[in-house]
């Protein structure tokens, strides 16, 4: 009998053992239920949040954009008017009194952000950006315990830029030095020609055909022999682009001064090197031998165009 007992005081207290960590492993069931609840009702917090925000940010970017370009309409109607009535007489006369007048003034976005309306929309979409970025910040510690940064769509589509960079240098190399030279040799060669007609002939045929070859063909060669991706093929088309018109504007500007330079008897005085090398970076589309510009850098408007470039991407 004495024996019996012993060995059923333990399996009672086995028994009990057993229930209190079956409770315990439940009560930890419920706990975790119960947090995956609570991040389930967070997440739909605040994506009524985010719809709510989007909601009043679109009503209210209508009506400052329509304040915005009422102001800006109104501002550059009454620049208009205060244009002096010489300068309207000389765009109506031939085409080389047409030509186009560089002024120092701000540019359009500087002008722009003088504008109540169109700051505060401006700062409306920095205000949206730093919200979505702390949401999805906030969303992914809660989730994942940590902050996930995957770039694996950045890498893909800005693969190959190796391939980019050398194509990128040999269109460069070519906008720089073949129209340039080609254009300084017939300069210096036409007053001098006796056959004006066949030197003009076989110089723009050369640099007809230079340009098919290396500023259409080349470029959409690269992209599709190498198969490059999205963002890769976006950058090679657009600087293919941006040195066509480069390169189209600095013969259509420095041609008629050639000639014109001829006809008064007078040797073509031709552009510098370094002034068509400002020009293939600076931001226009017409060549002219110098630009208005600042007498000094204004280094704290600089660094804050820069500072504006993440916000912009």
């Amino acid at each position: 009998m004495a024996s019996t007992e012993q060995t059923a005081e333990p399996t009672v207290r086995q028994r009990k053992t057993n229930h209190t960590q079956d409770e315990a492993f439940k009560q930890h069931n419920g706990d975790v239920s119960d947090n995956i609840t609570d991040l389930i009702k967070w997440q739909r917090h605040v994506e009524e949040v985010k719809a709510e925000l989007l909601e009043d940010m679109n009503c209210h970017l209508r009506t400052l954009l329509d304040k915005a370009m009422t102001e800006a309409v109104e501002s550059y109607t009454k620049d208009d008017e205060t244009v002096p009535s010489g300068l309207k007489k000389r765009s109506r006369g031939s085409l080389t009194d047409r030509k186009k007048v560089f002024l120092h003034r701000a540019s359009m976005l500087d002008e722009l952000m003088e504008v109540d309306h169109f700051r505060t929309i401006y700062h409306m979409f920095v205000a949206a950006l730093l919200v979505f970025v702390i949401s999805t910040v906030a969303v992914d510690i809660i989730d994942q315990g940590r902050l996930v940064l995957e770039f694996d769509l950045l890498f893909y589509t800005f693969g190959q830029f190796g391939t980019v960079i050398w194509s990128w240098i040999c269109l460069f190399l070519y906008s720089l030095l073949v129209p340039y030279k080609v254009l300084s040799f017939w300069g210096s060669w036409y007053p001098k020609s006796k056959h004006k007609l066949l030197l003009s002939t076989c110089l723009g045929m050369f640099l007809l055909v230079s340009q098919t070859c290396v500023l259409c063909i080349f470029p959409i060669y690269v992209v599709n022999h190498y198969r490059l991706p999205p963002a890769s093929s976006f950058i090679v088309l657009l600087e293919q682009v941006r040195f066509l018109m480069k390169t189209y504007s600095f013969c259509r500007e420095t041609i008629p001064v050639v000639l014109q330079d001829e006809s008064k008897e007078k040797n073509a005085k031709m552009p510098s090197l370094s002034s068509y090398l400002y020009f293939l970076f600076c931001p226009t589309l017409v060549y002219r031998d110098s630009y208005p510009r600042t007498p000094c850098i204004r280094w704290k408007y600089v660094a804050k165009n820069f500072a504006q470039v993440p916000l912009g991407c």
